[in-house]
């Protein structure tokens, strides 16, 4: 069971999941990697202990390092880069993201009116988003529809032909026969 290591930091592999909250556990880059000194400096500056060292099991959870150190495979897998250090988050940024209530990362300008509280702001950005992406989706289905109209058509078309093709077939396998007849009996006839 992986915990983040760094102090004050509550991230653990049973309170959080990569699933529902996005959180990941990264362990320590091997010994001899050029990253590992920092990653170790960074923990003893974070626990205030300069004798610290990582154990083999030892991990930081991803909320320490920034959105750049991360990259999605063509799976869709997250991974953390090579290259990445792990990072001291200010308060004020957790703070922010966190409390609905903060006026640090609500723009005036969303607001339709000043009795607004940063909530109701919040809300109404997100209600516009979301009318938006329904207005993209209209056009889609719209666009969609048109599609499926003129591909049943040219389907009904295609199938038209099919059957007059088969129509003219059966026509010329009879005239087939008969001809075919007519040279068995004139060959019968030479015959005799």
């Amino acid at each position: 069971m992986p915990n983040c290591i760094l102090r004050y930091c509550k991230n653990y592999s049973k309170r959080t999941t990569k699933f529902s909250d996005g959180v990941t556990f990264h362990k320590f880059p091997r010994p001899g990697h050029e990253k590992r000194e920092q990653w170790i400096k960074f923990v003893q500056n974070n626990r205030s202990e300069d004798t610290w060292l990582p154990s083999e099991h030892t991990c930081i959870c991803s909320v320490h390092f920034r959105e750049e150190d991360f990259y999605l495979t063509k799976t869709g897998r997250r991974y953390l880069k090579k290259s990445a250090v792990p990072f001291e988050k200010l308060s004020s940024e957790d703070n922010r993201n966190t409390s609905p209530t903060s006026l640090l990362n609500v723009d005036v300008s969303d607001s339709e009116s000043i009795f607004d509280t940063p909530i109701q702001i919040e809300l109404k950005k997100e209600l516009r988003k979301n009318i938006a992406a329904k207005k993209k989706l209209l056009g889609i289905n719209k666009k969609l529809k048109r599609q499926c109209r003129y591909l049943k058509l040219k389907n009904q078309q295609l199938t038209d032909i099919i059957k007059e093709l088969k129509s003219k077939l059966v026509k010329v396998e009879s005239v087939a026969d008969n001809e075919n007849q007519q040279i068995q009996e004139a060959s019968v006839v030479v015959k005799e």
